[in-house]
């Protein structure tokens, strides 16, 4: 029997679309890099911004403009220090190159710093465009782009979802603080205007009467960045200065915190070139243009109710044509398929209307057929059908390796003793899942976790072995050394079925292979140099026994970062909450704030200066 084609074991059939919701055919000839962390990869991005001469399309989940450069080579080119010297150095070049620029934007009240993160980011590119020449403020553009669907009180039935409790709780953080800075905090935060009033008279902030009703639980996860519609880039990285480890993953200092050590993240990205950048800049435009009108919209809004010198960034917005062009080159040998998730608001609707499910799907196919082995990174694991997909493959092909590498605990949960249940239901679902599949993989499933090569100054329970865990940010498959998967989606209810999400899916054996072997030896270290030869009978095995010797060896004496996943003291306080549909199973993303809270902290420090003058 004839061995089926690449396409039919993955790649999902073309959906022909005149909107958003197309789903883009398989693109052959395309060349795919895979990009490991975060420092070489917005090296890359960098380097390809400079070089533009039509235009950038770049949409991103947190944009924090004063992000460092790190290519020396750009640095000197456009004498810059930041990626916002970057965007301006592009708009300022002899010939004109259009620039738009798409910052996700989030629920004001239950994500008020991350809210804000967006807007002080839109603040700063309006002050770049009011200082271009005038002849070129027309090529700089930007949107914060709010995802549509909402909850309202009649379907809060969450528990942990009060708005008005929540009205209550930034009320009090804007009395508690000085008033001049809070003051200043509150006219760069439009989303508050409508549901607090400020009584300057008195200094005093309270509930306003019409406050806001719609709690906005999805996001815009997309991470992509496309130039002059030739070369593109998708993955799990954000445009922040934390966390910009190089695959050494060498302590830094941390950009904000005097006398602290930076974030340390383990992430991939991908760098494409051929047909399948044509469907990531389509993707970007039909966002765009689906887009600009209901943030147009935004922005009345808020003009409406906007206090005395508020900030409120707004360019004029023109849609993106289709230019029609085609590369018609061919510059590798790599088939490659854009992968997305879209959802959509539907009135009266508990759960936002999938529109688009291609990650997932696309896992549950590679899965599916696989014969050998499974390898998945990401920072969760907490999607019950996919644990189900692979149980049912491995009971097909019981010799079938898994692999899998999370980090030691999420993000958002960082000290046990004051763990919030908002943020252990999630990892109560991600523990039952691991547990069952190993029940129903034994030694064939291997979970694992990754610390830093030294000692840990202060202890955290996420520590293994007295060193610091090397958080774990990729979102990564690899199948039998044919098919990967790059992108920005988690694998959980949130990615695979509300959140906007960019995937793209790569098949090319030796150069999938390539990339395998090139991860695992930076992931393993010395014990797999010779990770080439390896039966993949034998994967699970052998990575199990680095792991544990690395457990019991000092940090200078490990190979590599990879040590065994312990859930132990998180299974000890994790507890599932009922009635939690799977797509709001990690809503702790958003309850508390996402971002870091570095990065709020870092910009609301600007609220000082912001205030000087009123004092």
């Amino acid at each position: 029997m004839a061995r089926e084609s690449p396409a039919d074991r993955y790649f999902l059939d073309e959906v022909a679309s005149s909107d958003p919701f197309f789903r883009a055919p398989m693109r052959r000839s395309c060349l795919v890099e895979p990009l490991v962390d975060r420092a070489p990869a917005l090296a890359a991005i960098e380097r390809a911004i400079a070089a533009a001469r039509r235009s950038v399309m770049l949409a991103g989940w947190v944009f924090l403009p004063a992000t460092p450069l790190l290519d020396a080579g750009v640095g000197k080119l456009t004498r810059g220090r930041t990626w916002l010297d970057l965007v301006e150095f592009v708009l300022t070049q002899a010939e004109p190159v259009n620039v738009r620029l798409i910052v996700t934007d989030f629920d004001p009240l239950f994500e008020a710093g991350n809210h804000r993160l967006c807007w002080s980011a839109l603040s700063e590119f309006a002050r770049l465009r009011a200082r271009l020449p005038a002849d070129r403020r027309a090529n700089f553009e930007f949107i914060g782009s709010l995802h549509g669907f909402f909850l309202t009180p009649s379907f809060l039935t969450l528990g942990f979802l009060s708005l008005t409790e929540q009205i209550k709780v930034l009320v009090a953080e804007y009395n508690k603080a000085k008033f001049v800075t809070a003051l200043a905090r509150y006219r760069r935060t439009p989303g508050h205007w409508s549901s607090i009033d400020v009584d300057e008279g008195k200094r005093r902030f309270a509930m306003s009467g019409t406050p806001e009703t719609r709690v906005f639980l999805a996001s815009h996860h997309q991470k992509t960045c496309v130039v002059d519609g030739e070369v593109a880039f998708c993955g799990g990285m954000d445009i922040t200065p934390l966390a910009l480890d190089n695959p050494t993953h060498a302590t830094r200092r941390h950009p904000f915190r005097k006398g602290e050590n930076d974030l340390s993240w383990h992430d991939l990205h991908a760098r494409l070139e051929g047909d399948v950048v044509i469907d990531l800049e389509r993707n970007f435009r039909e966002r765009w243009n689906l887009e600009l009108l209901a943030f147009s919209a935004r922005i009345g809004g808020f003009a409406a109710v906007m206090p005395a010198k508020g900030e409120l960034p707004f360019s004029a917005l023109t849609p993106i044509r289709d230019p029609g062009r085609r590369t018609g080159r061919t510059p590798g040998t790599d088939a490659a398929q854009v992968l997305r998730t879209i959802s959509a608001d539907k009135a009266g609707q508990f759960v936002p209307e999938i529109k688009r499910e291609d990650i997932f799907e696309a896992y549950a196919r590679a899965i599916g057929g696989a014969e050998q082995y499974v390898y998945l990174e990401n920072q969760y694991f907490r999607s019950t059908p996919l644990t189900d997909a692979i149980i049912a493959r491995h009971a097909e092909a019981p010799r079938l390796q898994v692999i899998l590498v999370i980090p030691v605990a999420p993000e958002e949960l960082t000290d046990l003793a004051a763990a919030d249940p908002k943020a252990l239901h999630p990892v109560a679902v991600q523990i039952k899942e691991l547990k069952r599949l190993q029940a129903a993989l034994g030694p064939n499933f291997g979970v694992f976790s990754l610390v830093l090569p030294q000692r840990a100054r202060r202890r955290k329970f996420t520590d293994v072995a007295g060193s610091p865990q090397l958080y774990v940010h990729s979102k990564i498959c690899i199948v039998d050394d044919e098919f990967a998967t790059i992108g920005s989606a988690n694998a959980n209810g949130r990615s695979f079925a509300m959140d906007t999400e960019l995937n793209v899916g790569w098949f090319q054996r030796s150069h999938v292979k390539r990339f395998r072997i090139d991860l695992w030896r930076h992931l393993l270290g010395r014990a797999a140099a010779d990770v080439d030869t390896w039966p993949a009978t034998a994967f699970t095995a052998t990575w199990r026994a680095i792991a544990t010797t690395n457990l019991l060896a000092p940090p200078a004496a490990r190979s590599g970062f990879v040590v065994p996943h312990d859930f132990a003291a998180l299974d000890a306080v994790a507890k599932e909450m009922p009635l939690v549909p799977p797509t709001f199973i990690d809503i702790a993303d958003i309850l508390p704030e996402s971002a870091s809270p570095d990065l709020v902290s870092a910009d609301e420090s600007r609220d000082e200066l912001a205030a000087a003058p009123l004092s």
